[in-house]
């Protein structure tokens, strides 16, 4: 049987937009800093990344280096 995080890990490799929270970025991409995360992320199949960030708002990365950051509410 699969354990949550392989099948977490699975489950991501086969998307192309992300939308994870903090710890689920850096889960998903098996790093340590939001730069190699993302980095990680890109080189496989995910195009887009909308990463939530709380009350501080959001960022969209976009795998041609197209970033935007949004302020919370």
């Amino acid at each position: 049987m699969a354990r949550p995080r392989d099948r977490f890990v699975e489950l991501v490799s086969s998307a192309d937009l992300l939308l994870p929270s903090g710890s689920e970025l850096f889960l998903a991409a098996g790093a340590e800093t939001e730069e190699t995360a993302i980095a990680a992320l890109f080189a496989g199949k995910i195009s887009e990344i909308a990463l939530k960030r709380g009350e501080n708002g959001a960022t969209f990365f976009g795998a041609d280096g197209y970033r935007v950051d949004s302020a919370g509410l």
